[in-house]
C-alpha cells in the first residue's frame, strides 16, 4: 500500500482547500503511475486509521514520514512540501519505504506562478514513484518448508562366522581287544603278574 500524506506549506499563499486539491492530484497521479499493483490509501482512510491510534493529520505532519506510514500499515509513504523561495514556488516531494526506513527518491521542481503548481505536482509525483513501479509490490514472505531429515541407513548385519566342527581324535587303547593281534597279553587271572614280568612277581 502507498500513503500520500497531506502536503505542508511554507511561505506560499495557498489556502487549505488549495493544498488539499494538490494532495489529491498527487494521489490520483500515484494511482495512474503505479496501476493496479498497489493500493493508494484515500484521505478518509488515513484519517480513520490515525484516529484509531489517537492521532490526527495535523499531529503527524511534524513527525517522521516512516513512522506515520507504519501507523497506516503502508509499505511506501509520499510526503510533500510547497514553499516559496527566491521569488519562485518550489514543490518538494519525497517517497520513503517504511520497513526498513529508507528514502527511495526525491524531487524538487520549480514554477513561477500558482496555476503551474498542479502540473508541477503531477510531474514530481510521477518522477519519484517511477522507482517504486520498477521495483513492483513486495511479495509476501513464504514460509520455508522444513527440510526432510535423511532416512538413516542401517548398518549391514555382519555375516555369521561358520565354525568347522572339530572331530575328537580317537582314544588310544592301552590293550588290544581279546582275540586281536598286535597288542600285549592280557593281565593274568587272579592278580598274577603278566608273562615276562620280573622275577619278584
Amino acid at each position: 500500500m502507498v500513503a500520500v500524506l497531506d502536503f505542508s506549506v511554507a511561505g506560499a499563499e495557498l489556502t487549505s482547500v488549495e493544498v488539499g486539491l494538490l494532495t489529491d492530484v498527487s494521489r490520483a497521479t500515484a494511482r495512474e503511475t503505479l496501476g493496479g499493483g498497489f493500493t493508494i490509501i484515500t484521505q478518509e482512510s488515513i484519517q480513520d486509521l490515525l484516529k484509531s491510534h489517537g492521532k490526527t493529520l495535523e499531529q503527524c505532519q511534524g513527525e517522521c514520514e516512516t513512522e506515520t506510514g507504519k501507523l497506516l500499515g503502508a509499505e511506501y509513504v509520499v510526503s510533500g512540501k510547497i514553499l516559496k523561495a527566491f521569488g519562485a514556488y518550489k514543490v518538494n516531494l519525497k517517497v520513503h519505504r517504511t520497513s526498513p526506513p529508507e528514502l527511495l527518491d526525491a524531487a524538487v521542481l520549480t514554477v513561477h506562478t500558482l496555476p503551474e503548481l498542479e502540473d508541477c505536482v503531477r510531474r514530481a509525483t510521477a518522477k519519484i514513484l517511477a522507482t517504486i513501479g520498477e521495483m513492483g509490490p513486495s511479495a509476501p514472505a513464504r514460509a520455508s518448508s522444513p527440510t526432510p531429515s535423511p532416512t538413516p541407513r542401517l548398518a549391514p548385519r555382519p555375516t555369521p562366522r561358520r565354525y568347522r566342527r572339530r572331530t575328537a581324535p580317537p582314544r588310544r587303547r592301552l590293550f588290544a581287544p581279546p582275540g586281536g593281534g598286535g597288542g600285549g597279553p592280557p593281565p593274568a587271572a587272579g592278580g598274577g603278574c603278566a608273562a615276562g614280568a620280573l622275577e619278584r612277581c
